[in-house]
């Protein structure tokens, strides 16, 4: 089991006044100087806290270009998800890690779920609800008390998951389809990350594009903004604020779907990224 998380004074009450406080946070620092084609000119910060898991097990929270770790010496760390907030799952090499933030500045609970987590290739959910899919094929809800399985659905490859907070969405065999439903859309390419709202879904590919989605009239197009082949999480802005990138390159983009233009949040240092949630006031 994975050593618990280390959680320095003032990294805790950092963490304690993002968090408890409804995720309300400053507005996220833009990249200066001459904008690149299709980049979006350095405008005043907006208002939003990048939430970001790496694969050496640091939990950090990036607010005005600074980082501030929420919790680290989680270990190897595969996948990242925001049950509320003030409580995390982390995906990590043999076990899942259930975080919780405290009210007032002191230690970070945790502890490990019962079951076996090597198998899994990726988490998602939110509130009561964890989901999880196997590499073996399987979609698999999971008891956050308990740890126990029960299994959704099981597909002939490993599936891609994305919750947008009430619903279930699975990307395999050329389609993604809200599960238990009959919605389905076609998706041209091989995705590797996604990211969905109650209106949206975004989709990057392992071809470079990264589609948006529309759920009701299944219309969908490419974002563009360059290629998305090395899309490593997407998150997306209940909201309409937009989608949320880190790329292999180190690189947190924001892209706006309506302007269709993408701000640099950072430019490099986040090529370890293996969860990202962006939470805006």
């Amino acid at each position: 089991m994975s050593r618990p998380p280390v959680l320095g004074p003032f990294a805790v009450a950092t963490a304690v006044v993002v968090l408890a406080s409804g995720w309300a946070c400053p507005k996220l620092a833009e990249a200066r100087g001459a904008a690149p084609v299709g980049v979006a000119p350095a405008t005043p910060p907006s208002v939003s806290t990048w939430f970001i898991l790496t694969r050496d097990g640091i939990l950090h929270a990036l607010r005005d270009g600074v980082d501030q770790p929420v919790a680290r010496a989680l270990g190897e760390s595969r996948d990242l998800v925001a049950l509320d907030g003030r409580r995390w799952a982390v995906l990590g090499k043999d076990a899942i890690t259930l975080l919780t933030l405290p009210v007032t500045p002191g230690p970070t609970a945790f502890r490990a779920l019962p079951g076996k987590a090597a198998d899994l290739s990726q988490l998602v959910g939110g509130g009561a609800h964890l989901y999880a899919a196997t590499r073996g094929g399987e979609v698999v809800e999971l008891t956050i008390a308990t740890g126990a399985r029960t299994t959704l659905g099981h597909f002939a490859r490993t599936p891609l998951l994305v919750y947008d907070g009430a619903k279930l969405l699975v990307a395999h065999d050329g389609v993604i389809e809200e599960l238990g439903t009959s919605h389905k859309w076609q998706v041209e390419g091989r995705p590797i990350a996604m990211a969905a709202t109650a209106t949206r879904i975004y989709c990057a590919t392992k071809e470079g594009p990264l589609w948006l989605i529309e759920r009701e009239p299944g219309s969908q197009r490419d974002l563009g903004l360059g290629g998305w082949w090395g899309t490593l999480a997407l998150d997306a802005d209940a909201n309409g604020h937009g989608v949320y990138v880190a790329t292999q390159s180190g690189k947190l983009w924001h892209i706006d779907p309506v302007t269709l233009t993408k701000v640099a949040a950072a430019m490099d240092g986040w090529a370890g990224t293996v969860g990202l949630l962006v939470r805006t006031r």
